[in-house]
């Protein structure tokens, strides 16, 4: 047992010893030469450890003289990080002022991570012009300071626009134009945009109120703070190098514009791990629904009274609307019966009294009583006369109020008044057809319309 656990600690040495076999590598690199060592890892991937030094030079035409581009960068890594000094020198043609620009940056890794000052300096070729720039990181790799010609200000522990900042740039009339900051974790609570040489304000920015009153009722365990019956959210803002920022679109804009161009990030090309890298300098407020803010509140599982109560209310106002949608519904097949119940009543209507005749006809087998329905009849449609005169009559005083029997056309006056009528008629039979003998004897005797209306109690 003993040989066997000797055996697999060799192995395991083994192995370690052939995964990180440091090599040297000369020859080609990108766009010029490169000389770096390194070791292979267990997956056979390149981790780069120890030295590593790159070359590039090209031809760059200049008003049809031939310069020399070139670029030389100087650094070590270890274990695949970028770490200790590195150095940047490039001679690079500019092709929007067709010059030959001399660019220099020195600066610190730790673990990958840039640290401490880093310098960069730009120097005109054909003009000598020198701009010196500086930027300060902390120990884990965060902006802390930035000054340049053209920029300047401080970042908090976050990473952060804080403080005062001031940025000079071009606007779209190609006025040279500055802007002063004051920032608040990223947010931008003031901007002053002023013309650079005379110093005229032409724009000012302010929401310094709304952020004081935004942190003053900020919930940072669930992002976000309640002002005036309004929610709000904290955002951050993220961008790459790759980012397209217009400087008039956004205050902030501006500023990002001009630094992204200074980070001091030449060597991302070299192992590949920085070239999309991301950068979050800004935050902003932002305005949310409260369906968002509940929204965003159901996937947090915390608790708070105040969105708990939002989220009871909206279900009272959910079940409300149901009800009412319910009832809505119910209603409306009410209609909808009712109007169906109206159309069909209509044409039974219709049918069963297809012409004004239909009205004076009685089959009763007493007299009597059909001559109690005839004077019914004409004291009800005011009209003299029997039988068929009696129809003829009927006929035209449905006429004088726009009503034809026989057109069979369904309207709201021919309804009512065929509804009316038929109530009376209905009411005249039921009468009629209930009437006792003593009653009838009567009815015999009955001279006019209302001894016929007392007998049948109409």
């Amino acid at each position: 047992m003993k040989h066997t656990g000797l055996i697999i600690l060799l192995i395991i040495a083994s192995k370690l010893c052939i995964s990180q076999t440091i090599k040297n590598y000369k020859g080609d690199f990108g766009n010029g030469k490169a000389s770096y060592t390194y070791y292979d890892n267990e997956d056979y991937e390149r981790v780069f450890h120890g030295s590593f030094e790159y070359t590039s030079k090209s031809p760059a035409l200049i008003k049809g003289i031939v310069y020399t581009s070139s670029t030389k960068v100087n650094g070590n890594f270890e274990k695949g990080e970028k770490t200790g000094r590195w150095s940047l020198n490039t001679n690079v043609l500019d092709d929007n002022d067709n010059v030959l620009k001399n660019t220099k940056v020195d600066g610190k890794y730790i673990n990958g991570k840039p640290t401490g000052v880093w310098q960069i300096v730009y120097i005109n070729t054909n003009t000598g012009d020198t701009t010196n720039s500086k930027i300060k990181y902390s120990n884990d790799g965060n902006l802390k300071e930035f000054q340049a010609d053209k920029i300047d200000g401080s970042f908090n522990d976050n990473g952060k626009f804080d403080g005062k900042w001031r940025g000079v740039y071009w606007n779209n009339q190609d006025e040279k134009m500055e802007r002063v900051y004051e920032f608040n974790n990223g947010i931008v609570l003031k901007c002053i945009t002023r013309e650079f040489e005379t110093g005229e304000i032409t724009d000012r920015y302010d929401i310094t109120a709304l952020v004081n009153d935004f942190y003053s009722n900020y919930n940072q365990e669930l992002n976000y703070s309640h002002i005036n019956g309004k929610f709000y959210t904290l955002e951050e803002v993220n961008f790459t190098q790759n980012s397209y920022l217009n400087p008039e679109e956004d205050y902030v804009h501006n500023l990002l514009s001009i630094l992204i161009n200074w980070l001091p990030e030449p060597f991302y090309w070299i192992n590949g791990r920085d070239e999309n890298k991301s950068y979050s300098f800004e935050n902003i407020i932002k305005e949310i629904s409260k369906d968002e803010l509940i929204a965003l509140y159901n996937k947090s599982n915390k608790s708070d009274k105040l969105i708990d109560s939002l989220i009871l209310a909206q279900e009272n106002i959910n079940q409300q609307r149901i009800l009412e949608e319910k009832q809505k519904e119910q209603q409306e097949l009410e209609i909808k019966k009712e109007k169906q119940e109206r159309n069909q009543r209509h044409a039974d209507l219709l049918l069963k009294y297809g012409s004004a005749y239909t009205f004076t006809r009685s089959e009763y087998e007493s007299k009597s009583k059909n001559k109690a329905y005839e004077i019914l009849l004409q004291d009800f449609f005011k009209c003299d006369g029997e039988g068929y005169e009696l129809s003829q009559c009927i006929e035209g005083k449905l006429k004088e109020k726009g009503i034809n029997i026989n057109s069979r056309i369904q309207n709201e006056d021919t309804f009512n008044e065929l509804v009316r009528i038929d109530s009376f008629i209905l009411k005249v039979k039921n009468a009629l057809e209930n009437l006792d003998k003593e009653s009838e004897k009567q009815l015999k005797k009955a001279k006019n319309t209302q001894e016929v209306k007392h007998i049948l109690s109409l």
